[in-house]
Protein backbone atom coordinates (compact mmCIF):
# COMPACT_ATOMS: atom_id res chain seq x y z
CA UNK A 1 0.00 0.00 0.00
CA UNK A 2 1.39 3.41 -1.28
CA UNK A 3 2.59 5.44 1.80
CA UNK A 4 2.77 2.61 3.56
CA UNK A 5 6.08 3.06 5.34
CA UNK A 6 6.82 -0.67 4.68
CA UNK A 7 3.31 -1.40 6.25
CA UNK A 8 3.10 -4.57 5.63
CA UNK A 9 6.53 -6.60 7.12
CA UNK A 10 8.18 -9.58 6.32
CA UNK A 11 5.29 -11.93 8.28
CA UNK A 12 2.70 -10.62 5.86
CA UNK A 13 4.11 -13.16 3.26
CA UNK A 14 3.39 -15.94 5.48
CA UNK A 15 -0.18 -15.61 5.51
CA UNK A 16 0.83 -18.35 2.31
CA UNK A 17 3.67 -17.94 0.12
CA UNK A 18 4.44 -20.91 -2.87
CA UNK A 19 5.95 -21.23 -6.28
CA UNK A 20 2.60 -22.17 -7.95
CA UNK A 21 1.02 -20.57 -10.80
CA UNK A 22 -2.94 -20.30 -10.41
CA UNK A 23 -4.42 -22.96 -12.58
CA UNK A 24 -7.38 -20.87 -14.07
CA UNK A 25 -4.26 -18.86 -15.51
CA UNK A 26 -1.99 -21.45 -17.24
CA UNK A 27 -2.60 -22.28 -21.02
CA UNK A 28 -1.40 -25.07 -23.29
CA UNK A 29 1.80 -23.49 -23.46
CA UNK A 30 2.86 -23.91 -19.74
CA UNK A 31 2.68 -19.85 -19.41
CA UNK A 32 0.37 -17.65 -17.65
CA UNK A 33 -2.14 -16.31 -19.96
CA UNK A 34 -4.67 -15.82 -21.83
CA UNK A 35 -3.22 -13.02 -23.60
CA UNK A 36 -6.23 -10.70 -23.41
CA UNK A 37 -6.18 -6.79 -24.81
CA UNK A 38 -3.94 -4.51 -23.71
CA UNK A 39 -4.13 -1.68 -25.72
CA UNK A 40 -1.10 -0.03 -23.55
CA UNK A 41 1.59 2.87 -25.44
CA UNK A 42 3.74 5.49 -23.61
CA UNK A 43 3.59 8.48 -25.69
CA UNK A 44 6.11 11.27 -26.22
CA UNK A 45 6.46 13.50 -23.03
CA UNK A 46 3.52 16.30 -23.12
CA UNK A 47 3.48 19.66 -20.85
CA UNK A 48 1.61 19.38 -18.19
CA UNK A 49 -1.49 21.81 -17.63
CA UNK A 50 -1.41 24.34 -15.34
CA UNK A 51 -4.15 24.59 -12.47
CA UNK A 52 -6.75 27.50 -12.93
CA UNK A 53 -7.37 30.03 -10.20
CA UNK A 54 -10.25 28.41 -7.75
CA UNK A 55 -14.01 30.19 -7.73
CA UNK A 56 -14.63 32.09 -4.15
CA UNK A 57 -15.46 29.72 -1.19
CA UNK A 58 -12.51 27.56 -1.56
CA UNK A 59 -10.07 27.30 0.85
CA UNK A 60 -7.17 29.90 1.39
CA UNK A 61 -4.14 29.29 -0.58
CA UNK A 62 -6.32 27.01 -3.40
CA UNK A 63 -4.39 27.83 -6.74
CA UNK A 64 -5.09 25.30 -9.34
CA UNK A 65 -7.22 22.90 -7.36
CA UNK A 66 -10.68 23.38 -8.70
CA UNK A 67 -11.67 21.92 -12.38
CA UNK A 68 -12.31 24.45 -15.04
CA UNK A 69 -12.76 21.72 -17.86
CA UNK A 70 -15.42 19.30 -18.75
CA UNK A 71 -19.33 19.52 -18.57
CA UNK A 72 -20.53 19.85 -14.73
CA UNK A 73 -23.39 17.47 -13.42
CA UNK A 74 -26.78 17.85 -12.54
CA UNK A 75 -27.36 20.84 -10.16
CA UNK A 76 -30.05 19.62 -9.29
CA UNK A 77 -29.36 16.02 -8.35
CA UNK A 78 -29.87 15.03 -4.60
CA UNK A 79 -28.40 15.09 -2.29
CA UNK A 80 -28.54 11.26 -0.51
CA UNK A 81 -31.70 13.14 0.76
CA UNK A 82 -34.23 13.36 -1.85
CA UNK A 83 -34.26 16.78 -1.97
CA UNK A 84 -33.03 19.05 -4.77
CA UNK A 85 -30.93 22.21 -3.91
CA UNK A 86 -33.15 24.84 -3.11
CA UNK A 87 -33.64 27.35 -6.38
CA UNK A 88 -32.59 30.65 -5.48
CA UNK A 89 -33.01 34.29 -7.58
CA UNK A 90 -29.86 35.84 -9.54
CA UNK A 91 -29.99 39.74 -8.80
CA UNK A 92 -29.14 40.50 -11.88
CA UNK A 93 -31.00 38.82 -13.86
CA UNK A 94 -34.26 38.09 -12.10
CA UNK A 95 -34.33 34.17 -12.68
CA UNK A 96 -33.86 31.19 -10.52
CA UNK A 97 -30.67 29.30 -10.60
CA UNK A 98 -29.76 26.17 -8.49
CA UNK A 99 -28.59 26.99 -4.66
CA UNK A 100 -25.31 25.49 -2.85
CA UNK A 101 -25.85 23.26 -0.90
CA UNK A 102 -23.83 24.09 2.29
CA UNK A 103 -25.13 21.64 5.24
CA UNK A 104 -22.44 19.74 7.24
CA UNK A 105 -21.47 16.92 5.10
CA UNK A 106 -20.62 12.92 7.07
CA UNK A 107 -17.74 11.92 5.51
CA UNK A 108 -15.90 8.61 6.79
CA UNK A 109 -12.53 8.16 7.12
CA UNK A 110 -9.88 5.73 7.11
CA UNK A 111 -5.92 5.72 8.42
CA UNK A 112 -3.86 2.87 8.45
CA UNK A 113 -1.64 2.10 11.82
CA UNK A 114 1.11 -0.33 11.57
CA UNK A 115 2.95 -0.12 14.90
CA UNK A 116 2.34 -3.90 15.21
CA UNK A 117 3.55 -4.68 11.51
CA UNK A 118 6.37 -2.89 11.54
CA UNK A 119 8.16 -3.97 14.56
CA UNK A 120 6.95 -7.75 13.78
CA UNK A 121 9.94 -7.04 11.40
CA UNK A 122 11.79 -4.47 13.14
CA UNK A 123 11.87 -1.39 10.81
CA UNK A 124 11.88 2.41 12.16
CA UNK A 125 9.37 4.58 11.12
CA UNK A 126 11.07 7.75 10.25
CA UNK A 127 7.56 10.11 10.89
CA UNK A 128 6.96 12.23 14.05
CA UNK A 129 3.48 12.65 13.29
CA UNK A 130 0.88 9.98 13.34
CA UNK A 131 -1.75 9.30 10.23
CA UNK A 132 -4.66 9.73 13.02
CA UNK A 133 -2.88 13.13 13.61
CA UNK A 134 -2.51 14.25 10.24
CA UNK A 135 -5.83 12.85 9.18
CA UNK A 136 -7.52 14.62 11.92
CA UNK A 137 -6.00 18.33 11.59
CA UNK A 138 -7.05 17.93 7.53
CA UNK A 139 -10.65 18.02 8.72
CA UNK A 140 -9.82 20.90 11.35
CA UNK A 141 -7.87 23.14 9.16
CA UNK A 142 -11.12 22.49 6.86
CA UNK A 143 -13.85 23.50 8.62
CA UNK A 144 -11.73 26.50 10.26
CA UNK A 145 -11.66 27.28 6.75
CA UNK A 146 -15.41 27.21 6.43
CA UNK A 147 -15.42 23.74 4.91
CA UNK A 148 -14.81 22.39 1.75
CA UNK A 149 -17.31 24.50 -0.54
CA UNK A 150 -18.51 25.72 2.39
CA UNK A 151 -19.69 22.19 3.67
CA UNK A 152 -18.29 21.40 6.98
CA UNK A 153 -17.22 18.08 7.61
CA UNK A 154 -18.39 15.56 10.52
CA UNK A 155 -15.58 12.56 10.22
CA UNK A 156 -16.92 9.01 11.39
CA UNK A 157 -13.43 7.31 11.40
CA UNK A 158 -11.76 4.12 11.14
CA UNK A 159 -8.05 2.78 12.21
CA UNK A 160 -7.35 0.02 10.61
CA UNK A 161 -4.52 -1.97 12.66
CA UNK A 162 -3.05 -3.97 9.91
CA UNK A 163 -1.29 -6.46 12.55
CA UNK A 164 -4.62 -7.39 13.76
CA UNK A 165 -6.12 -10.50 12.38
CA UNK A 166 -7.81 -10.46 8.88
CA UNK A 167 -7.59 -7.63 6.61
CA UNK A 168 -11.13 -8.68 4.93
CA UNK A 169 -12.49 -8.75 9.00
CA UNK A 170 -11.12 -5.21 8.72
CA UNK A 171 -12.29 -4.18 5.46
CA UNK A 172 -16.04 -5.43 6.61
CA UNK A 173 -16.11 -4.05 10.15
CA UNK A 174 -15.18 -0.30 8.59
CA UNK A 175 -17.32 -0.32 5.32
CA UNK A 176 -20.50 -1.33 7.64
CA UNK A 177 -19.37 1.36 10.17
CA UNK A 178 -19.86 3.79 7.02
CA UNK A 179 -23.05 2.62 5.27
CA UNK A 180 -24.71 0.80 7.95
CA UNK A 181 -23.75 2.51 11.78
CA UNK A 182 -23.64 6.43 10.52
CA UNK A 183 -24.67 6.57 6.69
CA UNK A 184 -21.84 8.50 5.37
CA UNK A 185 -22.18 10.10 1.34
CA UNK A 186 -18.52 9.71 0.53
CA UNK A 187 -15.58 7.76 2.16
CA UNK A 188 -11.83 9.54 2.10
CA UNK A 189 -9.87 6.53 2.46
CA UNK A 190 -6.31 6.54 3.48
CA UNK A 191 -5.94 2.94 4.01
CA UNK A 192 -7.86 0.24 2.60
CA UNK A 193 -8.09 0.66 -1.39
CA UNK A 194 -9.49 -2.56 -2.65
CA UNK A 195 -7.59 -4.45 0.14
CA UNK A 196 -10.42 -6.97 1.67
CA UNK A 197 -12.68 -6.09 -0.78
CA UNK A 198 -13.25 -2.62 1.37
CA UNK A 199 -14.05 -0.48 -2.19
CA UNK A 200 -16.36 -3.57 -3.40
CA UNK A 201 -18.64 -3.15 -0.40
CA UNK A 202 -18.95 0.90 -0.91
CA UNK A 203 -19.92 0.57 -4.27
CA UNK A 204 -22.52 -2.07 -3.38
CA UNK A 205 -23.90 0.38 -0.75
CA UNK A 206 -23.56 3.50 -3.23
CA UNK A 207 -21.49 5.03 -1.24
CA UNK A 208 -18.40 7.37 -3.59
CA UNK A 209 -14.86 6.37 -2.89
CA UNK A 210 -12.05 8.39 -2.46
CA UNK A 211 -8.77 6.46 -1.90
CA UNK A 212 -4.75 7.30 -2.23
CA UNK A 213 -4.21 3.79 -2.11
CA UNK A 214 -3.91 0.78 -4.37
CA UNK A 215 -7.09 0.82 -7.19
CA UNK A 216 -6.75 -2.61 -8.60
CA UNK A 217 -6.14 -3.52 -12.30
CA UNK A 218 -8.23 -1.85 -15.37
CA UNK A 219 -10.97 -4.59 -14.64
CA UNK A 220 -11.55 -3.84 -11.22
CA UNK A 221 -11.45 -0.32 -12.06
CA UNK A 222 -13.75 -0.05 -14.60
CA UNK A 223 -16.30 -2.17 -12.89
CA UNK A 224 -16.14 0.53 -9.41
CA UNK A 225 -17.94 3.13 -11.30
CA UNK A 226 -18.35 4.65 -7.66
CA UNK A 227 -14.33 5.65 -7.13
CA UNK A 228 -11.85 8.09 -7.95
CA UNK A 229 -7.89 7.21 -6.97
CA UNK A 230 -6.13 10.47 -6.40
CA UNK A 231 -2.58 9.19 -8.08
CA UNK A 232 -2.22 5.49 -7.92
CA UNK A 233 -2.54 4.12 -11.19
CA UNK A 234 -4.24 0.94 -12.20
CA UNK A 235 -1.60 -2.17 -11.82
CA UNK A 236 -2.08 -2.23 -15.54
CA UNK A 237 -0.81 1.04 -16.28
CA UNK A 238 1.88 1.29 -13.28
CA UNK A 239 3.41 -1.90 -13.94
CA UNK A 240 3.38 -1.47 -17.97
CA UNK A 241 4.62 2.10 -17.08
CA UNK A 242 7.89 0.16 -15.67
CA UNK A 243 8.79 -2.04 -18.36
CA UNK A 244 7.93 0.19 -21.28
CA UNK A 245 9.91 3.34 -19.81
CA UNK A 246 12.67 1.02 -18.71
CA UNK A 247 13.06 -0.21 -22.30
CA UNK A 248 13.07 3.25 -23.58
CA UNK A 249 16.11 4.23 -20.65
CA UNK A 250 17.73 0.88 -21.81
CA UNK A 251 17.81 -0.14 -18.28
CA UNK A 252 15.75 -3.73 -19.96
CA UNK A 253 16.41 -4.85 -23.05
CA UNK A 254 16.31 -8.44 -25.72
CA UNK A 255 19.71 -9.35 -23.71
CA UNK A 256 18.09 -9.40 -20.49
CA UNK A 257 16.02 -12.11 -18.42
CA UNK A 258 13.48 -11.21 -16.73
CA UNK A 259 11.71 -12.52 -13.73
CA UNK A 260 8.24 -11.57 -11.85
CA UNK A 261 7.01 -12.39 -8.57
CA UNK A 262 3.41 -12.40 -8.62
CA UNK A 263 0.90 -11.60 -5.85
CA UNK A 264 -2.32 -14.25 -6.20
CA UNK A 265 -4.93 -11.92 -6.09
CA UNK A 266 -7.54 -11.98 -8.94
CA UNK A 267 -6.35 -8.52 -10.16
CA UNK A 268 -2.41 -9.28 -9.89
CA UNK A 269 -3.39 -12.26 -12.07
CA UNK A 270 -5.58 -10.22 -14.75
CA UNK A 271 -3.30 -7.65 -14.90
CA UNK A 272 -0.69 -10.16 -15.61
CA UNK A 273 -2.29 -12.15 -18.58
CA UNK A 274 -4.42 -9.49 -19.83
CA UNK A 275 -1.63 -6.61 -19.99
CA UNK A 276 1.79 -7.51 -18.69
CA UNK A 277 2.66 -10.90 -20.71
CA UNK A 278 1.59 -9.54 -23.28
CA UNK A 279 3.48 -6.09 -23.73
CA UNK A 280 6.53 -8.12 -23.02
CA UNK A 281 6.01 -9.85 -26.29
CA UNK A 282 5.53 -7.22 -27.83
CA UNK A 283 9.03 -5.16 -26.56
CA UNK A 284 10.54 -8.28 -27.74
CA UNK A 285 11.84 -9.15 -24.45
CA UNK A 286 12.89 -12.70 -23.63
CA UNK A 287 9.84 -15.01 -21.76
CA UNK A 288 10.14 -14.64 -17.86
CA UNK A 289 10.54 -16.67 -15.44
CA UNK A 290 7.45 -16.41 -13.01
CA UNK A 291 7.16 -17.12 -9.67
CA UNK A 292 3.50 -16.32 -7.73
CA UNK A 293 2.75 -16.40 -3.95
CA UNK A 294 -0.52 -16.61 -2.46
CA UNK A 295 -2.77 -13.63 -2.06
CA UNK A 296 -2.29 -11.75 1.21
CA UNK A 297 -5.24 -11.65 3.64
CA UNK A 298 -3.07 -10.99 7.26
CA UNK A 299 -0.29 -10.43 8.61
CA UNK A 300 -0.30 -13.11 11.26
CA UNK A 301 2.37 -15.61 11.12
CA UNK A 302 6.21 -15.81 11.21
CA UNK A 303 8.46 -14.02 8.86
CA UNK A 304 10.44 -17.85 8.00
CA UNK A 305 7.77 -19.04 5.92
CA UNK A 306 7.66 -16.18 3.63
CA UNK A 307 11.40 -15.98 3.57
CA UNK A 308 11.89 -19.44 2.42
CA UNK A 309 9.30 -18.87 -0.38
CA UNK A 310 11.51 -15.93 -1.53
CA UNK A 311 14.63 -17.75 -1.23
CA UNK A 312 13.28 -20.77 -3.12
CA UNK A 313 12.40 -17.78 -6.26
CA UNK A 314 15.96 -17.06 -6.15
CA UNK A 315 16.73 -20.31 -6.67
CA UNK A 316 15.01 -20.61 -9.56
CA UNK A 317 16.22 -17.33 -10.73
CA UNK A 318 19.24 -18.05 -10.63
CA UNK A 319 19.06 -21.19 -13.05
CA UNK A 320 19.89 -20.59 -16.47
CA UNK A 321 19.18 -18.78 -17.92
CA UNK A 322 20.09 -16.25 -14.84
CA UNK A 323 17.77 -13.60 -14.19
CA UNK A 324 19.09 -10.31 -14.03
CA UNK A 325 16.14 -7.86 -13.60
CA UNK A 326 13.26 -8.59 -11.00
CA UNK A 327 9.65 -7.08 -11.09
CA UNK A 328 7.11 -7.73 -8.03
CA UNK A 329 3.27 -7.23 -9.38
CA UNK A 330 2.14 -6.94 -5.62
CA UNK A 331 0.08 -4.53 -3.70
CA UNK A 332 2.60 -5.61 -0.86
CA UNK A 333 5.69 -4.82 -3.54
CA UNK A 334 7.87 -3.40 -0.52
CA UNK A 335 7.67 -5.68 1.46
CA UNK A 336 8.19 -8.10 -0.94
CA UNK A 337 11.39 -6.30 -2.30
CA UNK A 338 12.78 -5.95 1.37
CA UNK A 339 12.54 -9.95 1.88
CA UNK A 340 13.93 -10.59 -1.76
CA UNK A 341 16.80 -8.02 -1.32
CA UNK A 342 17.88 -9.52 2.21
CA UNK A 343 17.15 -13.03 0.49
CA UNK A 344 19.60 -11.98 -2.70
CA UNK A 345 22.24 -10.14 -0.57
CA UNK A 346 23.08 -13.70 1.45
CA UNK A 347 23.24 -15.62 -1.56
CA UNK A 348 25.21 -12.98 -3.57
CA UNK A 349 22.55 -12.65 -6.08
CA UNK A 350 22.14 -8.33 -7.53
CA UNK A 351 19.59 -8.40 -10.29
CA UNK A 352 18.68 -5.23 -11.11
CA UNK A 353 14.77 -4.36 -9.81
CA UNK A 354 12.39 -2.77 -11.81
CA UNK A 355 10.09 -1.08 -9.69
CA UNK A 356 6.69 0.94 -9.30
CA UNK A 357 6.01 3.52 -6.96
CA UNK A 358 4.55 0.72 -4.32
CA UNK A 359 7.91 -0.02 -3.94
CA UNK A 360 8.41 3.58 -1.85
CA UNK A 361 12.15 2.94 -3.10
CA UNK A 362 13.21 5.68 -1.18
CA UNK A 363 12.52 4.42 2.35
CA UNK A 364 15.34 1.29 1.38
CA UNK A 365 17.87 4.48 1.46
CA UNK A 366 17.19 5.12 5.13
CA UNK A 367 18.72 4.02 8.54
CA UNK A 368 16.57 1.05 9.81
CA UNK A 369 15.14 0.06 6.93
CA UNK A 370 16.88 -3.24 7.01
CA UNK A 371 17.27 -3.52 3.38
CA UNK A 372 21.06 -4.46 2.54
CA UNK A 373 23.30 -1.86 1.15
CA UNK A 374 25.10 -3.33 -1.56
CA UNK A 375 21.69 -4.14 -3.23
CA UNK A 376 20.82 0.12 -3.11
CA UNK A 377 23.06 0.42 -6.74
CA UNK A 378 20.18 -2.17 -7.97
CA UNK A 379 17.08 -0.24 -7.39
CA UNK A 380 15.48 1.11 -10.63
CA UNK A 381 11.76 2.13 -11.29
CA UNK A 382 9.34 4.14 -12.91
CA UNK A 383 6.99 5.85 -10.83
CA UNK A 384 4.82 8.96 -10.66
CA UNK A 385 4.53 9.58 -6.37
CA UNK A 386 7.79 11.81 -5.28
CA UNK A 387 7.74 11.77 -1.96
CA UNK A 388 7.51 7.96 -2.24
CA UNK A 389 10.15 7.34 -5.41
CA UNK A 390 12.81 9.88 -4.47
CA UNK A 391 15.05 11.08 -2.09
CA UNK A 392 14.58 14.87 -2.35
CA UNK A 393 11.26 15.64 -4.15
CA UNK A 394 9.89 19.09 -4.94
CA UNK A 395 7.21 20.85 -3.47
CA UNK A 396 4.72 21.98 -5.90
CA UNK A 397 2.26 24.88 -5.18
CA UNK A 398 -0.13 22.30 -4.53
CA UNK A 399 1.67 20.19 -2.06
CA UNK A 400 2.80 23.80 -0.40
CA UNK A 401 -0.66 24.31 0.44
CA UNK A 402 -1.70 21.27 1.93
CA UNK A 403 1.16 21.79 4.30
CA UNK A 404 0.17 25.51 4.80
CA UNK A 405 -3.53 24.44 5.73
CA UNK A 406 -2.29 22.31 8.52
CA UNK A 407 0.58 24.71 10.14
CA UNK A 408 -1.91 26.32 12.42
CA UNK A 409 -3.46 23.66 13.38
CA UNK A 410 -0.33 23.11 15.26
CA UNK A 411 1.10 20.32 12.37
CA UNK A 412 4.80 21.12 11.05
CA UNK A 413 6.48 18.49 9.15
CA UNK A 414 9.63 17.70 11.27
CA UNK A 415 11.53 15.85 8.49
CA UNK A 416 11.17 14.81 4.79
CA UNK A 417 9.14 11.47 5.76
CA UNK A 418 6.74 13.84 7.58
CA UNK A 419 6.25 15.88 4.67
CA UNK A 420 5.49 13.36 2.67
CA UNK A 421 3.39 11.64 4.76
CA UNK A 422 1.24 15.00 5.09
CA UNK A 423 1.22 16.18 1.10
CA UNK A 424 -0.23 12.39 0.71
CA UNK A 425 -2.83 12.73 3.22
CA UNK A 426 -3.93 15.61 1.42
CA UNK A 427 -4.88 14.16 -1.57
CA UNK A 428 -8.33 12.96 -0.82
CA UNK A 429 -9.76 16.09 0.89
CA UNK A 430 -8.57 18.24 -2.33
CA UNK A 431 -10.53 16.01 -5.09
CA UNK A 432 -13.43 15.82 -3.16
CA UNK A 433 -13.37 19.93 -2.69
CA UNK A 434 -12.66 20.42 -6.60
CA UNK A 435 -15.62 17.59 -6.89
CA UNK A 436 -17.83 19.71 -4.74
CA UNK A 437 -17.20 23.13 -6.63
CA UNK A 438 -18.14 21.24 -9.51
CA UNK A 439 -21.75 20.05 -8.36
CA UNK A 440 -22.26 22.96 -5.78
CA UNK A 441 -22.38 21.05 -2.58
CA UNK A 442 -23.63 18.44 -3.92
CA UNK A 443 -22.52 14.60 -2.39
CA UNK A 444 -24.36 12.37 -4.31
CA UNK A 445 -22.46 9.59 -5.25
CA UNK A 446 -23.88 9.51 -8.78
CA UNK A 447 -23.14 13.89 -8.46
CA UNK A 448 -19.53 13.12 -7.37
CA UNK A 449 -19.05 10.35 -10.36
CA UNK A 450 -19.93 12.57 -13.04
CA UNK A 451 -18.11 15.56 -11.25
CA UNK A 452 -14.60 13.64 -11.59
CA UNK A 453 -15.24 12.53 -14.68
CA UNK A 454 -15.88 15.88 -16.00
CA UNK A 455 -12.38 17.01 -14.31
CA UNK A 456 -10.59 16.16 -17.33
CA UNK A 457 -6.82 17.41 -16.35
CA UNK A 458 -7.71 20.47 -14.79
CA UNK A 459 -7.65 18.72 -11.15
CA UNK A 460 -3.60 19.25 -9.39
CA UNK A 461 -2.94 16.17 -7.18
CA UNK A 462 -0.83 16.28 -4.29
CA UNK A 463 2.16 14.03 -3.98
CA UNK A 464 1.71 13.32 -7.89
CA UNK A 465 4.27 13.84 -10.39
CA UNK A 466 4.01 17.32 -11.66
CA UNK A 467 0.52 17.36 -9.44
CA UNK A 468 -0.87 15.91 -12.89
CA UNK A 469 -3.86 14.00 -13.34
CA UNK A 470 -6.54 13.16 -15.68
CA UNK A 471 -9.83 12.00 -15.26
CA UNK A 472 -12.69 10.75 -17.76
CA UNK A 473 -16.17 8.73 -17.34
CA UNK A 474 -13.66 5.76 -18.09
CA UNK A 475 -10.61 6.45 -16.11
CA UNK A 476 -11.13 6.83 -12.42
CA UNK A 477 -7.17 6.34 -11.61
CA UNK A 478 -5.95 9.94 -11.59
CA UNK A 479 -2.59 9.48 -11.95
CA UNK A 480 -0.67 11.03 -15.55
CA UNK A 481 3.14 11.39 -15.76
CA UNK A 482 5.84 8.91 -14.64
CA UNK A 483 9.40 9.12 -14.59
CA UNK A 484 12.22 7.30 -14.39
CA UNK A 485 14.09 6.68 -10.89
CA UNK A 486 17.08 4.98 -9.84
CA UNK A 487 19.94 5.08 -6.99
CA UNK A 488 22.45 7.19 -7.42
CA UNK A 489 26.07 6.08 -5.18
CA UNK A 490 27.28 9.47 -5.48
CA UNK A 491 24.60 10.82 -2.82
CA UNK A 492 23.29 7.65 -1.59
CA UNK A 493 19.79 8.70 -2.86
CA UNK A 494 17.09 8.09 -5.38
CA UNK A 495 16.35 10.19 -8.01
CA UNK A 496 14.11 10.93 -10.62
CA UNK A 497 16.53 10.70 -14.55
CA UNK A 498 15.05 11.50 -17.67
CA UNK A 499 11.79 13.53 -18.82
CA UNK A 500 8.07 12.52 -17.30
CA UNK A 501 6.02 10.85 -19.72
CA UNK A 502 2.47 9.67 -20.44
CA UNK A 503 1.56 6.62 -18.46
CA UNK A 504 0.19 3.79 -20.45
CA UNK A 505 -3.43 4.56 -21.57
Amino acid sequence: MRRGWLVVAAAVLAAGCGSTVPPQLVNASGSLGPAGDAGLTAPNVVATSAGTAPPAGALPGSAGGVPTQGTAPNTAAVDGTGTPPPAVTNPSTGTARPGRITAPLKIGLTYINNQQASASLGANDPRTNSVKTVTEAYVKAINAAGGLAGRKLEAVEYEWHSGDGSWSTAASAACAKFTQDNHVSVVLDEAFGTVGGFRDCLQKAGVFDITNQTVGDAVASANAPLYAGVGALTLDRAYAAVLTQEVRSGYLGKTNHLGIVLEGCPDNQRAYARTLGPLVKRLGLAPPKLVTFDCVDSTAGGAAQGQAAISNAILRFRQPPTVDRVMFVSAQESAVLLLFGASAQSQNYHPGYLLSSNAQAHLFTEGGSGFPSPQLPQLHGVGNSPYTDISAARATATDARCLALIRPIGINPGNYDDRGQAVFTCGPFLLLEAALQRTRGDASASGLAAAVAGLGNAFAAPDVLAGSTSYSSSRRDGGDLVQTFGYVSSCRCIRYSGQPAHAPR
